[in-house]
């Protein structure tokens, strides 16, 4: 009688492991893999919310980068194919304004990458005041333009006269192509407005 209980009692736990293997097991994975899977989702709720908070202060950098784009366009001298001559009689306005005469001018680099710059040699003789107000010229350009280096040799210096001058300088002056920024600033301006 013993034997049959113990039989008995054997397929009972036999049966109650089939069951576990069966029934519980897969339950209990299938549980774990829900809880995997929305943790997953969870996380990438997480990123797409900072993406969607992020939105706008991207959107306002991006229209601040296309504010100074469009500053830089005024500052710059556009990329076409008269760039050389605009750019020279520009320079050669500035420096002449103030009775400079000029005796050479060439443009001794012109990269052709974007954005583009040249670079212009000029040799000019004048007084010390026109030389000095050719300078302040320069440096209040509405265009970027920036002296690389310049050499003076003064020449009649007296006590009561500042003297005159001859000398050179460098030039470089910059270019952007003007469909670049256009293009930069309505991308700037479609992502500000959705």
């Amino acid at each position: 009688m013993s034997q049959i209980i113990n039989q008995r009692s054997l397929l009972t736990l036999l049966m109650y492991m089939l069951c576990a293997k069966f029934l519980i097991v897969p339950v209990l994975d299938w549980q774990n893999q829900a809880v995997i899977d929305i943790k997953g989702k969870n996380k990438q709720l997480q990123k797409m919310k900072t993406l969607v908070i992020g939105r706008d202060i991207f959107a306002e950098a991006a229209k601040v980068s296309g504010l100074k784009l469009s500053y830089l366009q005024d500052t710059l001298f556009k990329d076409t194919r008269s760039l050389k001559l605009e750019a020279q009689t520009e320079l050669l306005g500035i420096i002449t304004n103030n009775g400079i005469s000029v005796r050479n001018f060439n443009w001794v680099t012109d990269s052709s990458n974007s954005p583009r710059i040249l670079r212009a040699k000029v040799a000019y003789s004048g007084t010390m005041k026109q030389c000095i107000q050719m300078f302040w010229d320069i440096s209040m350009s509405p265009r970027m333009i920036q002296v690389i280096g310049s050499r003076q040799q003064v020449k009649s210096f007296k006590g009561d006269a500042l003297g005159s001058i001859e000398g050179s300088m460098t030039l470089e002056v910059y270019a952007l192509e003007e469909m670049q920024v256009a293009n930069d600033l309505s991308a700037s301006e479609g992502e500000g407005s959705e």
